[in-house]
C-alpha cells in the first residue's frame, strides 16, 4: 500500500534550530496509509497542532528526513504544491489594522465594499472566456482543462450552498459562508493533499454534516486527499479511522478508537492526581489522624 506520509523515529524542528535546541516535537513514528482517514487532534497547546500541520508543507524540519516512497517522495515533489494548508484556527486581523463598522452593511456600502464572492474568491480563474486576458487564445488542451475546473467548480458550489451566494458583496456573507468559499478555492488548485486546520469552527450544526459529506467524498476519491485538525472538543467525524493525538512534544498516532480510549484514561488520572493533590490531609483514608474533636453524619 502506498503510503501518503512516513515519518519513522523523527525528532522534528523549526528551520535554523541546531539539532541540539528541544525539539517541536520528540520520537515522531507516524505513517500515513493510502485509503486511511487521517484528524490531528490537539490535547494541549493548539499551537502545537498547526506545527504539525505546518510540517506537512515542509515549513518544519524532520531529522533524519521522511523515509522514500510516500506521497510527496515518490517522485520527489514539492509539498508547497502538492499540498495546499487552509487555517480557520485563528481569525486574521483586518489589512493595516483597520477596523471596519459593517452595522449597515446591507444599507450604506463603500464602492470597495461591493466586491463579490466571486471576484474576490475565484476571479483569478477564467472557466468561461476562451479569449483570456492579455489577448492570447487558449489552446484546445487550455479550453479542455478549464471545462474541467469549470465542472469541479460549480459542483462544489452547489454542493456547499454558495452558487446563489456568488454575486453577493463578500461583506454580506456570514464567516461559515466565506470559510466553504476558501475551501473551494484551495480544492480548485488541485492539491494531492489538503490539510485543513478546524474547518468546523464557526460552523452551525446544519452546515457541518453538508461540509463534512463533501470532504468525504472528494478524500475517498484522493481528488485531493484531506486531513483535518480537530480542538479535543470538536467532534471527530465517523468516518475518520486514523487520530494523531498532540501532547505538548509527543504525538500519539493509531487507530481513532484506540487513540481516543488511551486519551481518556490519561485526562482520568491527571484529574484523580490533580484531586488527591488538592484534598486536604485531613480528609484523606487511610491516614492515623488521631481521635477526632468533631464528628459529623447525615447533617443538613
Amino acid at each position: 500500500t502506498k503510503s501518503i506520509v512516513q515519518i519513522s523515529r523523527s525528532n522534528i524542528y523549526r528551520f535554523g534550530d541546531p539539532n541540539f535546541a528541544a525539539p517541536v516535537f520528540r520520537d515522531v513514528e507516524w505513517t500515513i496509509d493510502e485509503g486511511e482517514s487521517w484528524a490531528v487532534i490537539v490535547g494541549t497547546g493548539s499551537k502545537q497542532k498547526t506545527a504539525l500541520l505546518q510540517t506537512l508543507l515542509g515549513h518544519l524540519r524532520i531529522t533524519p528526513p521522511p523515509l522514500p516512497g510516500g506521497l510527496l517522495s515518490d517522485p520527489p515533489r514539492d509539498p508547497h504544491n502538492s499540498v495546499a494548508f487552509v487555517s480557520f484556527a485563528h481569525r486574521p486581523r483586518a489589512a493595516g489594522g483597520a477596523f471596519y463598522d459593517y452595522t449597515f452593511r446591507y444599507g450604506a456600502v463603500r464602492e470597495e465594499d461591493r466586491i463579490t464572492l466571486r471576484e474576490s474568491t475565484f476571479g483569478e480563474y477564467d472557466f468561461l472566456n476562451v479569449q483570456p486576458k492579455g489577448g492570447k487564445v487558449k489552446t484546445p488542451v487550455e479550453i479542455a482543462q478549464n471545462e474541467v475546473k469549470k465542472g469541479i467548480f460549480e459542483d462544489l458550489t452547489s454542493r456547499l450552498g454558495l452558487s446563489s451566494l456568488l454575486d453577493l458583496p463578500l461583506i454580506a456573507l456570514s464567516n461559515g459562508q466565506t470559510r466553504r468559499a476558501c475551501i473551494v478555492k484551495a480544492i480548485l488548485s488541485e492539491p494531492e493533499l489538503l490539510v485543513l486546520d478546524e474547518p468546523l469552527t464557526g460552523l452551525d450544526v446544519n452546515t457541518r454534516p453538508i461540509l463534512l459529506n463533501v470532504l468525504r467524498s472528494l478524500h475517498e476519491s484522493r481528488s485531493p486527499r484531506i486531513i483535518m485538525g480537530l480542538r479535543i472538543q470538536d467532534p471527530v467525524p465517523d468516518w475518520i479511522s486514523h487520530i494523531a493525538l498532540v501532547t505538548g512534544e509527543t504525538i500519539l498516532t493509531g487507530v481513532k478508537d484506540e487513540i481516543m480510549s488511551k486519551h481518556a484514561e490519561h485526562h482520568a488520572k491527571e484529574a484523580e492526581h490533580r484531586t488527591a493533590s488538592t484534598t486536604p490531609s485531613y480528609l484523606q483514608s487511610g491516614l492515623d489522624h488521631g481521635k477526632p474533636v468533631v464528628d459529623m453524619k447525615n447533617v443538613n
